[in-house]
């Protein structure tokens, strides 16, 4: 298998989010690559002619299978004939695969760094390699771009992230598809420093770029998937400024960006897009509209192939139907997601990005409406059902500093789940979750809003221990958490109201 073949293979399976079995292939090439350039060395020094014999063979072998088509090579005998049938040219211009196949195997380490950090480490370890394989003009700028998307993603470092940029830019060349890349990526930095208007302006340029490119070399897949990336993450920087004015142009961006996804079967474009259309609908408050076009996306793919997408989305379409109260259409679409994500066909970094939605899913669930007629008793998950695997999930794929918050709401929604069940093991079992819920109202990380959004689910727990306590006579197992009676009297405050 050549060079150009793996990394078709590769690409294949990164646009279906195959991240492993990719790394594996590449991990493989990488050996070849390592052989080719130990024996390439011993042949460059030999001077006779039994060492050429014993690894010219096997040399041009590996030439072959990787698709090399210069040798470097000193005196000796050259055995041309051999070289001439592979089609491959003895000179002095040494090529190393090993720098491209570091690229690609760190790009899959990084998108592996969502379900483990460790990857992250990995990932920056790869492109450092790369950087040190003799890379070209091309794969030196690959790499300083990635080693800035690690800094960015990975670690936090936005400093380092646009110093790595920097350097990038001295090996793009101008108005380049890798000119485009690098801009991007300085947009997504600014994106993780909060800095929206300055991510818009380099996502500007980037988009561009992206045009001209386009114009000249409209059937380029390479150029079609960065133009795909760069106007989802502009209408991404749009939606985050939260800017009513704007989000028309945002819709129309994502759109498009997800139009061109659908054309490469690329599955995390697809689902980053229909991440940001979801948020999209929650700022315009139009349920309805939203849930017509999530269904219109949902036809667009395949349920076998693209298990992730299906998951985002049919978590977007429940969460919408429940926001028009319409549980009998949500639950469906509600279950697929749980049992998606219970399979996990959904990546920790997408439930990070969802929790706002989890959230407002388990709100509803939680809400004084719970019980009355428009939401029908059967629509509703049973305890301990894929329904709480995947609010589980979501505080699992949390920062516990970063978004205590969160964690607290969630394990409060949590916590009212398995005490519905009744008996002494799930309180016990609940405790954790309390505890998390009393540590953020202890520091300030509740505000009134949660406190209102919350009083379902609190309400329904307080009832249902204190109906435990009557019947089973059961230890007052909470109280002894520090900080509960502190939490029962912002609720109590909050139900006089």
């Amino acid at each position: 298998m050549s060079l150009e073949s793996i990394l078709g293979l590769v690409k294949d399976l990164e646009r279906a989010g195959k991240y492993v079995e990719a790394e594996a292939e590449l991990t493989v090439a990488l050996v070849d690559a390592a052989r080719f350039a130990e024996i390439e060395r011993v042949v460059r020094k030999a001077t006779d002619d039994k060492t050429w014999r014993n690894y010219f063979s096997e040399l041009l072998d590996l030439a072959n299978k990787l698709e090399i088509k210069n040798i470097y090579l000193g005196g000796g005998n050259t055995q041309i004939n051999c070289a001439d049938l592979l089609g491959i040219t003895i000179e002095n211009t040494n090529y190393d695969p090993r720098a491209q196949l570091f690229n690609e195997r760190g790009f899959t380490r990084r998108m592996l760094g969502g379900k483990d950090k460790a990857n992250y480490d990995l990932a920056l370890q790869d492109f450092e390699a790369a950087l040190a394989s003799n890379p070209d003009q091309e794969q030196a700028a690959n790499a300083w771009i990635n080693k800035a998307d690690i800094y960015r993603v990975g670690k936090k470092e936005f400093l380092k992230a646009h110093l790595c940029l920097d350097e990038a830019l001295t090996y793009t060349g101008n108005e380049t598809l890798l000119h485009a890349k690098a801009l991007d990526q300085r947009g997504l930095v600014y994106a993780g420093q909060i800095d929206n208007n300055s991510a818009i302006v380099y996502y500007k340029r980037a988009k561009e770029i992206g045009e001209k490119l386009l114009a000249t070399t409209p059937e380029d897949k390479e150029v079609q998937n960065r133009f795909g990336q760069v106007i989802l993450h502009l209408g991404t920087a749009y939606v985050q400024l939260k800017d009513a004015g704007r989000v028309d142009e945002a819709y129309m961006e994502i759109l498009s960006a997800f139009d061109i996804f659908q054309r490469q079967k690329d599955e995390n474009g697809i689902v980053n897009a229909i991440l940001v259309l979801g948020r999209i609908s929650a700022i315009r408050n139009d349920y309805t509209t939203a849930a017509a076009t999530y269904e219109q996306a949902m036809t667009h793919l395949n349920p076998d192939q693209d298990k992730r997408g299906v998951a985002v989305l049919s978590l977007h379409l429940g969460a919408s139907y429940l926001e028009l109260h319409d549980v009998r259409s949500a639950a469906p679409h509600l279950k697929t997601a749980f049992d998606y994500t219970a399979a996990k066909n959904i990546t920790a970094h997408d439930l990070g990005v969802l929790v706002e939605t989890t959230m407002r899913i388990a709100e509803l669930y939680s809400s004084p409406n719970y019980g009355q007629s428009d939401f029908e008793p059967e629509a509703i998950p049973e305890p301990n059902s894929n329904y709480d695997a995947f609010l589980q999930s979501t505080i699992d794929a949390l920062n516990p500093q970063q978004n205590k918050r969160e964690i607290a709401c969630l394990s409060l929604y949590l916590a009212d789940r398995k005490t519905a069940l009744g008996h002494t093991r799930v309180f016990i079992d609940a405790i954790p979750y309390m505890t998390k819920v009393a540590q953020a109202v202890l520091t300030n990380d509740l505000n009134q809003t949660d406190f209102k959004a919350l009083r379902g689910a609190w309400n329904n727990l307080m009832k249902n221990y204190r109906e435990a306590q009557k019947e089973s006579r059961m230890a007052p197992i909470f109280n002894d958490i520090e900080g509960f009676e502190q939490v029962n009297r912002c609720f109590d405050e909050v139900n006089v109201l």
